[in-house]
Formats: structure tokens, C-alpha cells, sequence
């Protein structure tokens, strides 16, 4: 049996043309998606995750930024830094931001709720 190199290299060729017009289309309506999303003015949306343990310096400055940005966030802190710093965290989780519970010294396994 002999293979013809010609043939192989036409096969290749082919394999090769098809799957550049897959990736090609899969690119085009991509596009047309992240496109259409700029018309209809559709923001990306996220989330940011805060962890604070010693102060509240710049912490508010930010939240205010995440606001601006539409960004909600969830502040990670310690029932100390909660207990010393309550009246700014009650102003802070108006801002879209929520509150994640944290316990450094030890695991949550079996603590009642």
C-alpha cells in the first residue's frame, strides 16, 4: 500500500480549513453577544470580597467606590471587629456590602446556630 503524500497533505489541509471555521463562527457570536450587550448598556456585574481585622481606615472610602460601581461586596470580619467598630460596620452594610462571618481562633464545628 502506498500512501500518497499529496492525499495526506489534502486531509490535513481539510482538517485544518474546518476547524478554523468552527473557532471563526464560535468568534463571531461571541462578539455579536458582547456587542449587543454594549447597545442595550448591560454593565458587568460583580463582587468583592473585603477582609478586615484591625481598622476601619479607607475601609469606608471603598464601600463608597463599590457603590458607585455597582459592585456588592461582602466584608469578612471577626465578632471583635464587629463589637469595637459597630456603628461604622451598621453604615457600611447599607451600602451593598453584607456580612461574613469569621472565627480565626477555632472551626465552626459544633457551635450551635
Amino acid at each position: 500500500m502506498k500512501i500518497n503524500i499529496k492525499f495526506i497533505l489534502l486531509i490535513v489541509f481539510l482538517i485544518f480549513f474546518a476547524a478554523s471555521l468552527a473557532c471563526f463562527y464560535c468568534l463571531k457570536s461571541e462578539m455579536k453577544k458582547w456587542s449587543a450587550n454594549q447597545e442595550t448598556g448591560e454593565k458587568t456585574k460583580g463582587i468583592m470580597l473585603l477582609i478586615e481585622y484591625k481598622d476601619t481606615v479607607g475601609l469606608s472610602n471603598f464601600v463608597n467606590e463599590m457603590e458607585k460601581r455597582d459592585i456588592y461586596g461582602l466584608l469578612m470580619v471577626t465578632p471583635e471587629f464587629v463589637q469595637s467598630n459597630c456603628e461604622t460596620i451598621k453604615e457600611i452594610i447599607k451600602h451593598n456590602v453584607e456580612i461574613v462571618a469569621s472565627n480565626i481562633g477555632a472551626p465552626f464545628w459544633d457551635i450551635p446556630y
